[in-house]
């Protein structure tokens, strides 16, 4: 309790004769009056279901959210149990919580917000009932008149505190908070005849009631007097057949519902305001970078946003109560350069650099508006990781950005599949390598599925992951935004039954453009002819994954999928992903546009020592071509040859050990040519014969060097594995060179490397165990040397593989 909500109030009483008696009345009132408050009734759950409220997310679902990052949490899942059955009598509930809440704690009168929750009055009086449905109490049985009437002289009289009392009927129990009562009494001889009325809070109000609606009760009852002792009572008129029952004192709350935190429910309902309540100055104005702030408006919100000229600016006002809303953006001089209509993204590229600014405001100040501001600050050099899961796994993040400086930012963003962005992190003067946990190192979680963005003033590469427990892994590439395309092919999928030890694909789309697109999906079959077409709308920003086993169109003899633009627009990016049929153990994700080219390379072939590459190839083009496929072996001789002819749209899936009758030890790299100058695409597979161990990587061609990847230290619980090979035609000097976090060299090793030589080693055996390195760039001094490579990361335990290739700035 609060005693500074107390108060004393003066009470009266009165004594007047009449003809026949004498009769007395007084009235009593505790020193505060509990609030009303809603019973939440089992039969609805509105606690877990929001029914009788404002639907999802529910009270508890909120809760969850700001402590566990999802809103199906440990308080949801055991408030379920507890606080909803459709099959509860109408009277279950919880009114005896709400009641103690009432008389225990402070009534919640504003809105706030709490971990980027919007808290209402109806969420917070819900959070304090559930905290006081266990409590330590002191109970009295009412239905005695002299009981009743010693409960009420003794807690509302003497000690100016209200008590709770079951005014049910002799089935159902109704707990109310009483506070005040009227007595009266005439007397007869030996007899006094009561008429006491009880006033309670009622609970027949909506969550977000503020205040306290009064109910009464009246009881008549009778004692029987020898002198001033009572010796005999019962109840009479309308009271003889429905008494109080019983009455309690509220203690110390204890919750019913372990998952509820005490200390965290005084903080949620403390709120009264969001985080950033003292922007309401240009000169208070709160900094802000790409992410989504929420925000209670009373009169006016400021946000700064610093942007250096050519830095792009999207933002958006999201509410509810709109047309309560003025927002506009203004530059480093103050003036408005664009008015900001409730809903609607607005863009703009900053002439200047400095703090820009984006003020919201409402010529009504009564009431506290609730609104969203989302913002995507653009940079120069822009790429994606196609994905972020969240609940409980570990999402890694590497950057390589070799000509960082001083000067450089980097701003990392989580978006939602919606394309709305959730949260950012700035790094400032970061150089050569930046890396770590998304939610540890740079502060990043969200509830909800979605991808994460990079921005940077400088060229960069890198790589993400994703890893859960002993077994599942996967990652790729980043995905610089300039290389979205019109249309992504997916040259292999499995398992398209998806029935119990079926593999499983999923095929992701992300737009990544301004505008809603129509994307037409085209699956074809085993000679590359159209066998179903399919539609599906994706909204901008807006990321989509496809189970393959849904979609209709690859149930017909389909082996391969397109998804095109209908608008023509260069906007896609994506990924396809494969889990095996043992509980997803091994898993690969592949970062989509794939390269299109008439020649393509595995620059490195794992066929020994229980290992096995596969290829998945496709003809992008609208014609026929040749192909040459040739097995290199050690040193870079010619192996062999394999010719295969592929028609328009056409794909190639085979294991390489049946392409070649070459030994598959001997086959140490692998080159595609398309002779018909029609381009190519796909990726290998690496797997394990187990297929537990699994990642992918796309088929390249020729790079011009330098080209970097990422890598493990030596003395972690991973190790990282290079393959490279001369693509070029003449014998190639190069140098492998590893670097620690700062971009600083800390070793190197020069090779030699005859035309289509193939090397291939660990880290640690290149550079020693003690190396620490974090990222390996391959360069050469003779301009024009071309080397393709891929990278594995596997860890030491060899249950998990995430693999990628080397690639340019």
């Amino acid at each position: 309790m609060n005693p500074s909500r107390y108060r004393l109030t003066l009470l009266f009483f009165f004594v007047f004769l009449l003809p026949c008696s004498i009769a007395y009345g007084a009235t009593y009132q505790a020193s505060f009056v509990p609030w009303s408050g809603y019973w939440w009734p089992y039969s609805t759950g509105g606690l877990v279901t929001g029914t009788g409220y404002r639907g999802h997310p529910a009270p508890l679902e909120k809760y969850d959210y700001v402590t566990s990052g999802s809103y199906n949490g440990p308080a949801t899942s055991i408030g379920r149990s507890l606080y909803y059955d459709p099959q509860a009598p109408h009277w279950y509930g919880l009114c005896y919580a709400w009641a103690a809440a009432a008389i225990l704690e402070p009534e919640p009168t504003d809105k706030g917000i709490y971990g980027g929750v919007v808290f209402r009055v109806g969420d917070k009086k819900a959070l304090l009932t559930v905290l006081h449905d266990s409590l330590r109490y002191n109970s009295y049985n009412v239905k005695d008149p002299v009981e009743f009437h010693d409960v009420l002289e003794e807690y509302i009289k003497r000690r100016g505190q209200p008590i709770i009392m079951d005014l049910g009927d002799q089935v159902e129990v109704w707990n109310y908070p009483v506070y005040r009562y009227d007595t009266s009494y005439t007397t007869e001889g030996n007899l006094r005849h009561y008429t006491t009325t009880i006033y309670f809070a009622s609970d027949m109000v909506s969550p977000e009631y503020i205040g306290t609606q009064v109910s009464s009760k009246t009881y008549w009852y009778w004692f029987e007097l020898n002198g001033s002792e009572i010796i005999d009572s019962g109840w009479e008129e309308a009271s003889a057949s429905a008494p109080p029952k019983r009455a309690y004192e509220p203690l110390d709350p204890v919750p019913r519902n372990d998952a509820i935190d005490p200390d965290k429910v005084q903080e949620i309902v403390a709120t009264i305001d969001d985080a950033y309540e003292d922007n309401d100055t240009f000169e208070q104005a709160t900094p802000a970078i790409s992410g989504r702030y929420d925000f209670l408006l009373l009169d006016e919100d400021w946000v700064k946003v610093n942007l250096r000229a050519g830095d792009q600016l999207k933002a958006m006002i999201d509410s509810e109560d709109s047309t309560e809303l003025s927002a506009q953006f203004l530059g480093t001089g103050e003036r408005v350069e664009v008015e900001m209509p409730q809903g609607q993204w607005i863009t703009y590229v900053a002439k200047d650099n400095g703090d820009h600014y984006i003020r919201v405001s409402t010529e009504n100040t009564d009431d506290e508006y609730e609104y969203s501001l989302y913002i995507e600050q653009g940079l120069k050099h822009q790429a994606i990781f196609p994905m972020y899961q969240p609940g409980g796994w570990v999402n890694g993040l590497s950057i390589i950005s070799p000509q960082a400086g001083p000067n450089t930012r980097t701003i990392l963003c989580l978006l939602e599949d919606r394309g709305a962005p959730a949260m950012g992190y700035i790094l400032d003067g970061t150089e050569g390598y930046m890396g770590g946990v998304l939610e540890e190192d740079f502060s990043l979680s969200s509830s909800a599925k979605g991808y994460l963005r990079v921005d940077s003033d400088n060229p960069l590469v890198g790589s993400g992951s994703e890893i859960y427990g002993t077994y599942f892994a996967f990652g790729g590439d980043l995905i610089p935004l300039d290389l979205a395309s019109t249309r992504l092919y997916f040259p292999h999928f499995a398992g398209v039954h998806g029935l119990t030890g079926e593999w499983r694909t999923y095929f992701g789309l992300i737009n990544i453009g301004e505008e809603n697109e129509d994307i037409v999906l085209t699956a074809y079959g085993e000679n590359g002819t159209v066998v179903g077409e399919d539609q599906i709308a994706l909204g901008s920003g807006e990321r989509k994954e496809l189970l393959a086993s849904s979609l209709g169109i690859l149930k017909g003899g389909a082996k391969s999928l397109s998804a095109k633009c209908d608008s023509g627009r260069a906007v896609l990016l994506g990924y396809i992903k494969f889990e095996n049929p043992n509980w997803g153990k091994g898993q690969a994700m592949i970062p989509l546009p794939l390269e299109e080219s008439t020649h393509l390379a595995i620059p490195h072939v794992a066929m020994a020592n229980d290992w096995v590459t596969s290829l998945a190839l496709m003809n992008c083009g609208d014609n026929v071509t040749k192909l040459t496929l040739n097995a290199y072996g050690e040193g870079g001789g010619l192996l062999e040859t394999s010719n295969q002819e592929l028609k328009a749209h056409q794909n190639f899936v085979k294991v390489l050990s049946h392409v070649f009758s070459t030994s598959p030890a001997q086959i140490k790299s692998v080159e595609i040519v398309s002779n018909g100058n029609v381009p190519l695409c796909g990726f290998s597979l690496y797997a394990t014969f187990d297929e537990n161990r699994l990642s992918g990587q796309p088929l390249i061609s020729p790079n011009t060097l330098p080209i970097y990847a990422p890598c493990a230290d030596p003395s972690s619980d991973w190790a990282t594995g290079i393959g490279i090979t001369n693509t070029g035609g003449e014998q190639a000097n190069v140098r492998l060179v590893l670097f620690d976090e700062a971009g600083e060299e800390i070793s190197d090793k020069p090779l030699q490397l005859a035309p289509h030589e193939h090397y291939a080693a660990t880290v640690k055996k290149i550079f020693g165990p003690n190396g620490g390195g974090k990222y390996m760039k391959i360069e050469s001094d003779d301009p024009g040397t071309t080397v393709s490579g891929i990278y594995v990361l596997g860890s030491i335990s060899g249950t998990k593989l995430i693999g990628g290739v080397f690639k340019g700035e």
